[in-house]
């Protein structure tokens, strides 16, 4: 895909403060990158105001995205953001489109068995004292999300976070899925 473009245009789903673009920034800097980040109105405005000046990075909020209309992107990232998303599932099949070449999900809690379930997350100081609602998905109702243009091409197990709760257990996976091209 990096070779038959020449740029490459990212969007990245509750992105925070652009933690992967930097990361990845070395990697990627020479391919003409553009890449939009979608969070929380709040968090945009921070991240205008800190980061508004870099060049070909953009932080919207989801009701922008929604505004914008032929909004399209080669690859959509959800850095560990999807389980936290009131429709998860709606929300994968509303950004897919006819250009959409690559699909990333970073550190997504999957059930090791059972079904899909939505629990609640508490987090404590020294962070801060907040809770939010939480999906462990069933890997294999998630699989059934992907448009079948597409191809699982990487699954890769954290194996160094469990949640656990009585016969409750999940882990954080990552995925990779990319456009079908034969």
């Amino acid at each position: 895909m990096l070779h038959q473009k020449k740029n490459l245009s990212v969007l990245d789903y509750g992105g925070g403060l652009a933690s992967t673009f930097f990361r990845n920034f070395e990697i990627v800097k020479g391919l003409g990158l553009y890449w939009t980040i979608i969070e929380q109105k709040h968090i945009v405005d921070v991240a205008n105001k800190m980061l508004g000046k870099i060049p070909n990075l953009k932080f919207i909020s989801s009701s922008d995205l929604t505004n914008q209309k032929n909004i399209s992107y080669d690859v959509l990232i959800f850095g560990s953001s999807l389980q936290f998303m009131e429709n998860p599932k709606d929300l994968v099949a509303r950004l897919y489109h006819d250009k959409l070449q690559t699909i990333v999900f970073e550190q997504i809690p999957f059930m090791k068995k059972g079904p899909t379930r939505l629990t609640v997350q508490q987090i404590k100081e020294p962070i801060y004292n907040a809770s939010y609602p939480a999906w462990h998905f069933n890997e294999n109702e998630f699989q059934s999300w992907i448009n079948n243009a597409f191809v699982k091409k990487l699954r890769t197990v954290n194996p160094h976070v469990t949640n656990s709760f009585g016969d409750f257990h999940s882990n954080l996976i990552d995925l990779v899925y990319m456009r079908n091209t034969s």
